[in-house]
Parts: C-alpha cells; structure tokens; sequence
C-alpha cells in the first residue's frame, strides 16, 4: 500500500465588506458603459436606449476624460457612452437602491472591487482605496471568486469594446458620422423600442 500526501489548501480570504446602502457608488460616479451593457440593459427594460444612455464631453467631469479608450469620434465631436444621469444620480438609483441590480454594467457589477496587485486577475482582490464605506464592514464579507468573476467579465466586455471603438476611430470618415451610426456599429439600435 503507498502512502499519499496531502497538501494543505489554503484558502483565500473573503473580503470583509457590507453595502451600506449609501447610494454614493450611484451618485458620485458617472458609469461609462460598453455595448453589451447597454444590449442587456435593454434586453431587460425593453426600453428605447434614450430613455437610460447618455453621451458625454470630456469636460462634462471633474477630470477631464481626454485619453479614455471608450471616447469615440462622431461630427458632434469625441464622447463617451454612459448611464443618463438624472438630479445628480444615475437614473437607475431609487431609494439609494438599483432598480437594474441584476443587470447592472459590467463597470458596477466590479466596483469597488480591484486585484490587489494591478493587473493580477488571479491574485487577491480588494476594496479600492477610499472608493466605498463598506469596507467598513465586518459583519458580511464577498467571496473572492464572486469579485475576481465580476471583474474579469467586465475587463472582457471593457477590450472587446475599446477594440470597436479604436477601429470606428481609426476610420477617418467616421468624424462625419452620427452617434446613431455609431450605436449601429458596435451593435445596438437607438430606436429599438422607440414608440411613434
């Protein structure tokens, strides 16, 4: 009979955290959104893409968004796709609760979560850095793998997006082009669920 050795696992710790219910992750960032959020979002509400997206100017925020990937070049000039915002919150906040929670951007669905070493997706996670109270929290915590696959999915979402929008940029004609022939490049349809 051989004998077998058994290696200690470790295990990896949870992250200690609790949604304070704050709803400042909700009304003290604007979300900048990729295709496929904005596709499932609207898979979800069936509702027309005016009534939740919103397009922005670099100086539309406290710090200037000049060289973020996900700006793409229309006539109207560079923007960035984001979740509409309505009285200084986005239009999804009620109640300092997501109505979409399930089908939240990829950008929510990962915050306020990072690897802890940057760019290490199979390391340890945390908390950013004065991003959220509730790291606060010691009576609840979030399983590392539940944060690692939030993140992971949304970074996914994130290159596959960047990379249309590098491509659409790079197409010097489209600096005559439309937000509306934007939105049908990469996928989505503006007056899907429009009504007359």
């Amino acid at each position: 009979m051989t004998s077998q050795r058994v290696l200690p696992t470790t295990k990896v710790p949870q992250i200690k955290f609790r949604c304070t219910l704050c709803g400042f992750c909700c009304s003290g960032y604007t979300p900048l959104v990729t295709s496929q959020d904005i596709a499932r979002i609207q898979g979800h509400l069936k509702k027309p893409l005016s009534s939740f997206v919103a397009f922005y100017r670099s100086d539309d925020f406290t710090v200037p968004l000049e060289k973020d990937e996900r700006i793409f070049i229309t006539r109207h000039g560079p923007l960035a796709m984001g979740i509409a915002r309505r009285d200084e919150a986005c239009v999804f906040l009620k109640d300092n609760l997501c109505t979409i929670y399930d089908t939240r951007s990829g950008i929510c669905r990962s915050f306020p979560f990072q690897p802890v070493r940057s760019g290490d997706v199979e390391g340890s996670f945390e908390i950013q850095d004065g991003s959220c109270d509730g790291r606060n929290g010691s009576d609840e915590a979030v399983a590392q793998d539940a944060a690692r696959q939030d993140y992971m999915a949304f970074i996914y979402d994130y290159y596959e997006y960047i990379e249309l929008v590098s491509a659409w940029n790079a197409d010097l004609s489209s600096r005559v082009k439309d937000v509306e022939e934007f939105l049908q490049y990469v996928g989505l349809d503006w007056q899907r669920y429009e009504t007359t």
